[in-house]
């Protein structure tokens, strides 16, 4: 038997849309779902499929938005790094669960199924309809697939639009988990000054996964983290009402705590 994983942390994308967002489900590697980020070829799928209606981005916000950081560097396209990621997080040829409806065009999503197959995973594609799918996104099992293509919009044009449905705890929208992305996310809520909201707004963002810093990839920059989340990568691990966390101090940190 093949192994096979359906949880992967968010990473950018090609606007509009959005194919990688987190899942609670089984728990690959950290490495594993970055490696998945690399695989995907986000210019070819603008170019080829979009026709150029689209243009790549470097985060899940689009760069009209209040809060969108333009110094993070673009999504890579790197399949050899991939590749050697896969490898290193002993997942070549397992199965990755993505998740897609008819609302979302077949052909990008095959072409990501592509992608990955390329590097050494396989795709199974979920695709049910338009209802099913977003009431199994809601469910608090929170196990519909490592992958999911899809679409988000936010008539409000800020960060917190995008980032905190889609990633705070207890969201009918999140499968995502952090007490310290949390806390930052709040924060920003309370900030109406552009440059003081986009600094605190910046610091939830993950790095890229092609030069993450060592230990936990937000230990540059939350402000709860030690010695240890610079030194040692913390493991996801289940938490109270079925979610996940990779937190050193996830037990303990208190949202909003000083």
């Amino acid at each position: 038997m093949t192994p096979s994983f359906r949880s992967c942390p968010p990473r950018p994308s090609a606007s509009p849309t959005s194919p990688s967002t987190p899942s609670r489900a089984a728990r690959p590697t950290i490495r594993a779902c970055h490696a998945i980020a690399a695989a995907i070829n986000y210019a070819a799928l603008i170019k080829n499929l979009q026709r150029g209606y689209a243009k790549q981005i470097n985060s899940l916000l689009s760069p009209l938005a209040f809060g969108y950081d333009t110094s993070l560097p673009d999504n890579r396209y790197d399949p050899g790094t991939a590749k050697k990621m896969i490898d290193e997080a002993g997942v070549r040829g397992a199965t990755v669960v993505m998740a897609t409806s008819p609302s979302s065009n077949p052909q990008i999503v095959q072409a990501i199924q592509a992608d990955l197959a390329a590097v050494g995973l396989e795709v199974e594609i979920h695709n049910t309809d338009q209802a099913t799918h977003l009431k199994k996104v809601q469910a608090p099992a929170h196990d519909w697939g490592a992958v999911r293509f899809g679409r988000w919009s936010c008539s409000c044009l800020a960060a917190d639009g995008v980032v905190y449905p889609l990633f705070h705890t207890g969201g009918i929208w999140s499968s995502y988990s952090n007490p310290a992305f949390d806390k930052l996310v709040e924060q920003a809520r309370t900030v109406t000054r552009v440059r003081q909201h986009d600094k605190v707004a910046s610091i939830g963002v993950l790095p890229s996964p092609l030069a993450r810093p060592s230990g936990c990839a937000f230990s540059s920059r939350c402000p709860l983290a030690t010695d240890r989340c610079h030194q040692e990568t913390p493991a996801l691990r289940v938490l109270t009402q079925g979610r996940s966390a990779a937190c050193h101090y996830a037990e303990t940190a208190q949202v909003g705590a000083a």
